[in-house]
């Protein structure tokens, strides 16, 4: 199995007669928040975001299942949020998958990083690394959801 490739996304549309898809692609979210509260770790910001690859079998003749994991990794490199998922290229060639969220867990100004990597065995092998820069700016005026 071979990853093509990895978008976050703030839009994706699949076009039904061609199966092609357009994407806006996501590269900085600037939010307006209010200062942090003494003892809480972040922001739970709402987002409406979308993490997609493309996999394709290694043979185009051969079926082939694996398991992928994406990581929301901080600025400090801190894991903030995991989920795995199967990729089933048993029926087809290729395959999409899509990961959204509606909601970004963050602490601070920076760079976050989505990992993606595919199970090698008992290993996870990294593809794809995809940045996302936050920009906080804190206002007083502002609610907004902690965790």
């Amino acid at each position: 199995m071979r990853h093509a490739w990895t978008v976050l996304a703030e839009k994706v549309i699949i076009d039904q007669a061609t199966n092609n898809i357009s994407i806006d692609v996501l590269e900085q979210v600037a939010v307006d928040l209010p200062p942090l509260p003494e003892g809480k770790r972040g922001y739970l910001v709402p987002a409406k975001l979308e993490v997609v690859t493309l996999w394709y079998r290694s043979d185009t003749l051969v079926p082939e299942r694996g398991r992928m994991r994406l990581r929301l990794l901080g600025p400090a490199g801190d894991d903030i949020h995991t989920i795995e998922t199967d990729i089933d290229l048993t029926q087809h060639q290729r395959l999409r998958a899509r990961a959204a969220m509606m909601a970004l867990p963050v602490s601070i100004t920076g760079v976050y990083l989505f990992v993606v990597e595919l199970a090698h065995g008992q290993a996870w092998v990294e593809v794809a690394r995809v940045p996302l820069e936050i920009a906080i700016r804190t206002s007083t005026a502002l609610p907004t959801t902690q965790h």
